[in-house]
């Protein structure tokens, strides 16, 4: 196959299953839309940028500023190999069953016979991607899930995603005929949820900070510092499981600071230690390569990191 018929593959004529779902053209209009690049496919692009100069860079703001709508990506991009929206399920009144490729097939046989209203296969090809409505009144009834960005089941082989980017790859599956309990599953994750530790915002300098006492000493006190948490204490959850890391170095800068009786690194100056710290003792994965609240990924996990341990 040339690269033409390769791009005619992916033009958004050849899926009208995707464009013409009621779910999908509820959300159309929201200027929520762009698409997934880089090696991973994560990496969700500034379409308003794209529009304006024709740079492709990584989006940086969840609404307008970067996003469009639905027929403003295809009339910018007719060929893509998938549509990524940002995720509002509070105001969309619509979520996400995410279906992990990992998932064992007993279970993910269970999830698929429940009553989606648009469903297509994960950029993995091996998972899914289902759209429901959010129950009525879920979050008059369970408040707390306004401050979740996903739900996790147990095991992590699945999770509803509720305020985040999701991609779509279009790869539609028939039109769903099971009549499972879709709201005692939603239901049963949101009796589940834990208040979210208090974030105080700081901001995080676009340069390294070029008075860090101390710097490359502290580097090395963190990087060597042994942790005793593996991957299984976060049930295999990556995300948690950097985010533990991250917590366990900035407990030894500490530390490194009574030791050299120094005087406590402002909260910027810490987040660039542990980020500068985390890409050389954390094994790279692509997710690495996303940006979330305008920083890298582990710079992002530094900051949660920070705030929620003043």
């Amino acid at each position: 196959m040339n690269e033409r018929e390769i791009l005619d593959m992916y033009h958004y004529s050849n899926f009208p299953d995707f464009y013409e779902n009621p779910a999908i053209m509820e959300i159309a209009k929201n200027e929520r839309w762009t698409w997934s690049m880089g090696d991973n496919g994560k990496i969700p692009a500034d379409l308003k940028e794209y529009i304006r100069s024709g740079k492709v860079t990584g989006a940086k703001y969840f609404g307008p500023r970067c996003l469009g709508t639905l027929d403003e990506l295809n009339k910018a991009i007719a060929t893509l190999g998938n549509n990524t929206y940002y995720l509002d399920a509070q105001s969309d009144g619509l979520c996400v069953l995410d279906i992990e490729k990992h998932c064992p097939d007993p279970i993910k046989q269970e999830l698929l016979r429940l009553p989606y209203r648009y469903a297509a296969l994960s950029s993995s090809g091996s998972g899914y991607h289902l759209i429901f409505d959010v129950p009525a009144g879920a979050y008059e009834k369970f408040p707390i899930i306004a401050q979740k960005r996903a739900m996790k089941g147990k095991g992590n082989h699945f999770e509803i995603l509720l305020h985040q980017y999701c991609v779509f790859t279009r790869r539609s599956l028939p039109k769903a005929t099971g009549a499972g309990n879709w709201e005692e599953l939603f239901y049963s994750l949101a009796e589940q949820q834990k208040p979210t530790a208090t974030r105080e915002n700081f901001d995080i300098s676009e340069d390294e900070p070029d008075d860090i006492p101390m710097r490359d000493e502290a580097l090395a006190f963190l990087i060597d510092s042994a942790y005793s948490k593996g991957l299984q204490d976060f049930e295999n959850d990556l995300s948690r499981y950097e985010l533990g890391e991250m917590g366990h170095m900035l407990r030894m800068l500490r530390r490194f600071e009574y030791i050299h009786n120094l005087d406590r690194y402002s909260d910027d100056m810490s987040a660039w230690l542990l980020y500068l710290s985390g890409a050389e003792r954390i094994a790279y994965r692509g997710k690495h390569d996303e940006v979330r609240e305008g920083v890298p990924w582990l710079m992002y996990t530094a900051k949660v990191a920070i705030s929620g341990k003043k």
